[in-house]
């Protein structure tokens, strides 16, 4: 039975933008990652979003007034609960907000994950003048019908952002994601495919995005990428990912379509050509030989700045790569 050979190179190429390692990691951690296929809400909801926000906002704030001054018959002539008070701070922090959520959607592929923890740290930032003057001797229930006020205005103007204002994406999923961010090969798109003039139209990739379908073990995944060369072909292909230095684990459910009679070997090379350790179904290998109809569990550990480059010799070898992963 033909053997096709598959290797991973894991070699040096250079960051995505030049940001130090720590920093890189750290704004991966909390997704802001610049995605290339991001599209802001357009300004006429942007602008009907911060119109329902203001109301609401004006509204749960008289609400909550007129609620805490029937409760606490003590607060009904509290100096904040006036309109002129509490609704000019009111509509400058709602303004603020809904200028803010257009950023959110530029700078992070995850916005609504974002801004609502956003919308929380500036909710308990808020609080700070409110547990202030309750030290001061502000009447202690007064003060905190000001601090639920404060998380009304939240809950309001996140919902209408969101809801009312939502992102745009364009018809590509691919992007280029800020690297520490976790993301997967299929998220960084087709990679450069052979050397020129020599396989063209021999070898194809395919996310699952562009239609690709995976099946392995009798399962469907919805998540992953499809590797094939033409049978009618014959030489050497490659696929090269470059994905700079920010990962320290690349998994993936890997096995031969069903439809593919050859068996296949998968290899990863360090820098100087040597096969890498890593695991397959929980054993510690450096080559593992893949079938149709038994998918493999792979693990590799990455060291140094990688990229990725697959490599067959295989005519007509279809590899899928289901739920694939790139992990800081």
């Amino acid at each position: 039975m033909p053997l096709a050979r598959k290797l991973v190179d894991v070699s040096a190429p250079t960051r995505s933008y030049g940001l130090p390692i720590e920093v890189e990691r750290l704004l991966g951690h909390v997704k802001v990652d610049f995605p290339s296929n991001s599209r802001q809400p357009s300004t006429a909801r942007v602008v009907f979003a911060t119109i329902v926000s203001l109301a609401g906002s004006l509204g749960a704030d008289a609400l909550l007034v007129a609620i805490g001054t029937t409760i606490f018959a003590s607060t009904k002539h509290y100096g904040h609960f006036r309109l002129s008070d509490y609704g000019k701070l009111t509509i400058i922090g709602v303004v603020i907000a809904c200028a803010a959520w257009p950023i959110v959607t530029w700078i992070s592929s995850a916005p609504r994950w974002l801004f609502f923890r956003l919308a929380i740290l500036v909710t308990l930032f808020l609080w700070l003048p409110d547990l202030y003057i309750l030290y001061r001797g502000q009447p202690a229930k007064a003060v905190a019908v000001l601090m639920t006020m404060h998380v009304a205005i939240g809950l309001v103007t996140y919902n209408a952002l969101v809801h009312l204002a939502p992102t745009r994406r364009s018809a590509s999923r691919a992007q280029t994601p800020l690297y520490g961010a976790t993301t997967s090969l299929e998220a960084l798109g087709s990679p450069p495919q052979g050397e020129p003039g020599r396989d063209q139209g021999c070898s194809c990739f395919r996310s699952v995005s562009d239609g690709a379908e995976l099946q392995l073990g009798g399962e469907t995944y919805r998540e992953g990428f499809q590797l094939t060369t033409n049978i009618m072909c014959a030489g050497t292909w490659t696929w090269t990912w470059q994905i700079g230095g920010m990962y320290r684990t690349f998994t993936a459910l890997v096995g031969l379509d069903s439809t593919n009679p050859m068996a296949a070997g998968l290899v990863f090379l360090g820098p100087d050509g040597k096969p890498l350790t890593f695991t397959a179904n929980g054993q510690s290998v450096k080559e593992v030989t893949l079938y149709a109809g038994l998918p493999t569990d792979i693990s590799l550990t990455i060291t140094g700045n990688p990229s990725f480059t697959l490599e067959t010799t295989s005519a007509g070898c279809t590899i899928d790569f289901a739920n694939d992963k790139l992990t800081p």
